[in-house]
């Protein structure tokens, strides 16, 4: 009589670890097939945010270094310098500016307006950023940050801004002193 072989079931584990090999070998095999599937992105030197004036954060930092240095004192001492892209609207351009001193790291924010060329204005020391520009003109702020006015660019409307969370941790007794109100200053 003719003896059969035992089978021993697998492991779901081995099975699992085998299957993963082998669609693993598969995708390998097939791999310079895939690469000619995928079209070739055309490589530019435009940044697909950009202004048509070709206005950026790099652009900005020089400016600022060039025309206005007084608004980088003591720059030397910041962990960090940033400059940031938020929107346009015609001929007005907004960057924000990020400059993070200090042994405790803080953040100073500064929100600079250019028309053309040149910087308009600025408000320092904002709590955040805007989050970007509409396309009438408003300067608006992330919706869980919301401030009592916004900048409307089209309106040439550049208000005080106080943000509403802090106004109402203000009013529930949260903070002890008026949150602060960031007025814009105009350049001349």
């Amino acid at each position: 009589m003719l003896k059969m072989p035992i089978l021993l079931k697998p492991h779901p584990l081995i099975k699992t670890i085998l299957l993963t090999l082998f669609a693993l070998a598969v995708f390998v095999i097939t791999l310079p097939t895939q690469a000619e599937l995928i079209p070739k992105a055309e490589i530019t030197d435009e940044l697909p945010f950009e202004r048509p004036d070709h206005k950026t954060a790099q652009w900005v930092e020089r400016y600022i270094l060039k025309n206005h240095d007084y608004l980088l004192d003591n720059s030397e001492n910041d962990h960090v310098l940033a400059f940031y892209f938020f929107g346009y609207y015609q001929s007005f351009t907004v960057f924000g500016m990020e400059r993070i001193k200090g042994d405790d790291y803080k953040s100073y924010n500064t929100v600079l307006i250019f028309k053309d060329s040149k910087l308009q204005g600025y408000y320092e020391k904002l709590t955040v950023f805007p989050a970007g520009v509409s396309k009438a003109g408003e300067v608006f702020f992330p919706a869980n940050y919301q401030s009592t006015h916004n900048i409307n660019l089209a309106l040439g409307d550049y208000p005080a801004i106080q943000f509403i969370p802090e106004l109402d941790r203000y009013k529930k007794g949260d903070l002890k002193t008026m949150p602060p109100s960031f007025s814009y200053k105009p350049l001349k």
